[in-house]
């Protein structure tokens, strides 16, 4: 998930949705 982390460093206001994505990505995973 390292784009994930890309993305929040360029947008920060995605913060919120890319822990949503990383929760669900555990989950999952």
């Amino acid at each position: 998930m390292q784009e994930v982390r890309q993305l929040l460093k360029e947008c920060p206001e995605f913060d919120v949705m890319g822990v949503f994505a990383m929760t669900r990505a555990r989950l999952l995973d």
